[in-house]
């Protein structure tokens, strides 16, 4: 194995780490939303915004490690996150329309999401650091 492939091997995991916390922050309050009465739609919208900014603090400062100024890096996450967002949306509407169950549609949504984020995060928004 080349250091290369360790360096992005560690990536990987501190990605998955950092977006499974900021997963659970997302449902959490997907959750309690839920529990208070939102419907699923609004619930996950706002969820999804909550794990989003506690996301861009752990990825840029434990998976990436990043030296990029917040100037340039939260710009290009901004933009990331409206696009993972949307796609969220998208997904766990046609997840939750198959299954019309919150919780497996969520949990598909977040995977599709998970790995379109980590290649524009990597690709673009903390490409500088690396």
């Amino acid at each position: 194995m080349t250091m290369a492939y360790d360096l992005q091997a560690g990536r990987v995991r501190r990605f998955l780490f950092a977006g499974g916390l900021a997963s659970v922050l997302h449902w959490s309050v997907m959750a309690a939303l839920m529990g208070a009465g939102a419907g699923a739609h609004l619930a996950t919208a706002l969820g999804a915004l909550a794990g989003a900014l506690f996301n861009y603090l752990l990825q840029f400062r434990f998976t990436y490690r990043a030296r990029a100024s917040h100037r340039r890096s939260v710009p290009a996450y901004l933009l990331t996150c409206v696009a993972a967002w949307s796609l969220n949306s998208l997904f766990f509407w046609l997840f939750f329309r198959i299954a019309d169950r919150p919780l497996p549609a969520q949990l598909l949504a977040t995977s599709g999401v998970a790995a379109v984020n980590y290649l524009i995060y990597t690709r673009w928004v903390f490409y500088e650091s690396q």
